[in-house]
């Protein structure tokens, strides 16, 4: 099942990638598989399978971004995402100046135990010939010591930074 997946994944990366034209800068194509299944996407409702869109379109904003700045004059570049877990755990808090709520919230809790990991899959095409390709299961153990201070969006910002050493490295660029 798993394989079949891949297949399908692949072989519409490939197709879209190839048929995107080279332009003055590299061509960048991202896609999100069955992101109703990324769980640290999830909506704010708390609902399993459903994820937050504004979350969803900030992360295709980061890494579209990070693509199109890496990218040269003739590649292409086609990502699918098949898994995001933010750095990081939710867990619930029951307990608010020493009383239990009457409906516990949740907060992202941050631990050097809990790096941010991207499993994605792609091919890197260049002048036509394809070059790479592939699935990762990127992950940054170390990312605890490189984020002294997240923002309050930071939580897509472990992820974010994964992602470009990830290309950096792919492309053969110095970060």
């Amino acid at each position: 099942m798993r394989a079949m997946r891949f297949v399908r994944v692949f072989a519409g990366l490939l197709c879209a990638a190839l048929s995107a034209p080279a332009a003055a800068q590299g061509v960048a194509e991202l896609s999100f598989s069955e992101p109703e299944h990324f769980t640290d996407l999830v909506a704010p409702t708390g609902t399993i399978g459903e994820t937050d869109p504004a979350l969803m379109a900030e992360l295709r904003e980061r890494l579209m971004a990070v693509m199109s700045a890496r990218l040269r004059d003739g590649q292409k570049l086609a990502v699918a995402i098949t898994n995001v877990d933010l750095a990081g755990r939710m867990e619930l808090l029951g307990m608010k100046d020493g009383r239990w709520l009457a409906t516990p919230q949740q907060l992202r809790i941050y631990r050097p135990d809990t790096p941010p990991r991207i499993s994605v899959q792609y091919a890197l095409i260049e002048n036509d010939t394809v070059i790479a390709h592939g699935n990762e299961n990127l992950s940054d153990p170390d990312w605890a010591a490189q984020a002294a201070v997240l923002s309050e969006t930071g939580s897509l910002d472990p992820v974010t930074g994964l992602f470009e050493r990830w290309l950096v490295s792919l492309l053969g660029q110095p970060l």
